[in-house]
């Protein structure tokens, strides 16, 4: 606590061995986030734009940018979807970077949690900010620990196997997108732009006519997500759609069948 009884934000330094720019385009720009942090990321980039990150299936971030220095600040609102205690917007995440001898520090200030949102958040940024050391020493962190989790509904299973492929197609390099894949008629080039075209045809099976392609991602609105799970997915939603009949379209729009069987 601080002497006049607020709580003390959370504060972390690291020094990663990239210059200031590169260190900033790694932690705001959707595809660099995505080597540390995030499974997926809108950001808009600017005083006044809006960010949304799911940082492991099923948890999702949110809030509004408030400064933009490139290669030196970025401060932002920060918090959980369908948080009561610490909603989307309600603290504050202060990025500074500063010349190191090594690199660059990086100093990260989390305000206006309470004590205990303080601990807790100070695990997972200590846990992100080891991350953001290993992408920028070796180019990608891998697989997140963190995302693994015991429990799935279709959605969060939907975003896990998103981090998946994820971490599998940031491994192939553009000189390999020819080769062929398990499905024969697909080479890797191709058989993404498939997986994007089934994606698609879920989230508008889930609600959203408006589905789109937003830094390669398949955007579908969040209010979407949110009646669904207020909804706990059980029973039937505004579309009609029953838990298992979610997975069934999932499952026929997913693939064509010829390299899973479900």
């Amino acid at each position: 606590m601080t002497q006049k009884g607020a709580p003390m934000p959370f504060e972390k330094s690291v020094v990663v061995p990239l210059t200031a720019d590169e260190t900033f385009a790694l932690i705001t720009k959707p595809d660099r986030l995505r080597r540390w942090q995030v499974i997926t990321a809108r950001v808009d980039l600017r005083a006044g734009g809006d960010y949304r990150w799911t940082i492991v299936p099923g948890h999702s971030v949110g809030g509004t940018i408030t400064e933009v220095e490139p290669g030196k600040r970025v401060v932002f609102t920060w918090g959980w979807e369908g948080s009561v205690d610490l909603p989307p917007g309600s603290s504050t995440v202060i990025i500074t970077l500063e010349p190191a001898a090594d690199g660059t520090r990086v100093r990260l200030v989390h305000e206006g949690l309470t004590d205990e949102q303080a601990a807790s958040h100070g695990e997972g940024w200590n846990h992100y900010l080891g991350r953001l050391v290993r992408a920028a020493t070796d180019g990608d962190a891998g697989a997140d620990d963190w995302a693994a989790l015991a429990e799935f509904d279709p959605l969060t299973s939907a975003e896990a196997t998103l981090a998946a492929c994820q971490l599998v197609l940031r491994g192939i390099p553009e000189a390999d997108y020819h080769r062929p894949t398990p499905c024969t008629e697909f080479d890797v080039r191709t058989l993404v732009g498939h997986i994007v075209f089934a994606t698609r045809r879920l989230a508008k099976a889930a609600g959203d006519e408006q589905a789109r392609l937003i830094d390669g991602e398949i955007i579908v609105r969040a209010e979407i997500r949110r009646r669904r799970r207020a909804r706990s997915l059980l029973g039937s939603s505004d579309r009609g759609l029953h838990r298992n009949q979610i997975y069934t379209r999932g499952q026929r729009f997913a693939c064509c069948g010829r390299c899973v069987r479900y």
